[in-house]
């Protein structure tokens, strides 16, 4: 959507002359990543799949044991005895790279 809005102030004649409007997005993905590189894009929201992944298998594992998931036994916080947080992970120009890794 954030790509979509950069569009439309595009034609409405933004990002030139010194005209700006901040367009933030989420997921960081490789349009994203080249619009915030542009400049249209002022920051963006790692969605962390690699870490989403690594806590589902977590869960998996620890459930397989037969075991309660806590904090200490799959590396992540949880809310309400049901609720896995992975942080996000805030994406701008001076830590661009992080949104590859």
């Amino acid at each position: 959507m954030a790509l979509g809005a950069i569009e439309a102030l595009k034609a409405a004649g933004y990002f030139k002359n010194g005209k700006y409007i901040p367009v933030v997005g989420v997921d960081a993905t490789v349009p994203g990543i080249q619009a915030l590189k542009e400049g249209t894009l002022l920051g963006s929201v790692l969605n962390d799949a690699k870490n989403q992944a690594k806590a589902a298998f977590m869960l998996a594992y620890v459930f397989a044991q037969g075991q309660t998931p806590t904090k200490e036994n799959i590396g992540y916080d949880i809310t309400d005895d049901k609720y896995v947080w992975i942080p996000y992970v805030k994406i701008t120009l001076d830590n661009i790279n992080d949104a590859t890794q």
